[in-house]
């Protein structure tokens, strides 16, 4: 992918428009700028870092990275990082302009946490606020999602080399060869592992929703010569409507 200069990316929509708007509101004078950084190409395609600048000592300067499936996702990404730290570093000032019911979302913390619109009097307002907020949560529980069937996948395949080990070993043993030794095979599921905020503000207002916390996950062993065969039971994680018996086509029609 080739890179790109650095630029303020004053025509592109979407969550980079609100950051510049957001920014102005706030006090700074130049709009953001977007810088294409080194990343790791086995964990993403592109990563961008997104700096605020300020001359004035009681405005400081932020900078923000997310990376993503391109520069212009990864553009997306990084002003809505910015969005969510913003909302929660100028609370007081942003509380009374048009940014009020953007998500406060603080560095490291999946769920974005949204002003309650109960009083408002327009109710396409309230309703929106609120879809806001559940789309919010369901992509997250999205993510989630696709996390821990990546986690299952890698178990499936471990487990599958390991059976594919013990076949090979067994065909040596009968040909009067000896095995070549091979190493434990050890699947460590990877973590959603957040950094600490880098933002310690008390928060004023009311939740909408509580989150849900992420539980540790188990560490998952598999040792090669003693391998277990799968069983044929064994089926991938449960989705929602198995989960629940009411949510299945044969439920409803009861």
């Amino acid at each position: 992918m080739p890179r790109h200069s650095p630029r303020n990316l004053i025509e592109v929509l979407g969550f980079v428009r609100e950051l510049r708007l957001m920014a102005f509101e706030v006090g700074y004078e130049v709009a953001p700028e977007y810088r294409q950084i080194p990343h790791d190409p086995d964990k993403e395609k592109c990563r961008v870092r997104v700096t605020l600048a300020s001359d004035s000592e009681d405005l400081p300067s932020f900078k923000f990275e997310a990376g993503g499936r391109s520069y212009c996702h990864a553009c997306q990404e990084a002003a809505l990082v910015a969005i969510g730290e913003l909302r929660q570093h100028f609370e007081e000032e942003l509380d009374s302009s048009a940014f009020q019911y953007h998500p406060h979302k603080p560095h490291g913390q999946d769920y974005g946490t949204y002003t309650c619109p109960d009083g408002e009097e327009s109710a396409t307002l309230m309703h929106a606020v609120h879809m806001l907020s559940a789309m919010d949560a369901v992509v997250v529980e999205r993510d989630k999602a696709a996390h821990d069937r990546e986690n299952w996948n890698r178990g499936k395949i471990c487990k599958l080399k390991s059976k594919v080990y013990r076949l090979q070993k067994e065909l040596a043993e009968l040909k009067g060869r000896t095995p070549l030794p091979t190493s434990k095979l050890r699947l460590t599921p990877r973590k959603r592992t957040c950094p600490p905020p880098r933002l310690q503000l008390a928060s004023k207002i009311r939740v909408m929703g509580e989150a849900v916390p992420d539980h540790a996950e188990p560490v998952i062993d598999i040792i090669s010569d003693e391998e277990e065969e799968e069983d044929p039971e064994e089926r991938e994680p449960a989705t929602p409507e198995e989960e629940d018996t009411s949510l299945r086509p044969d439920a409803r029609r009861k």
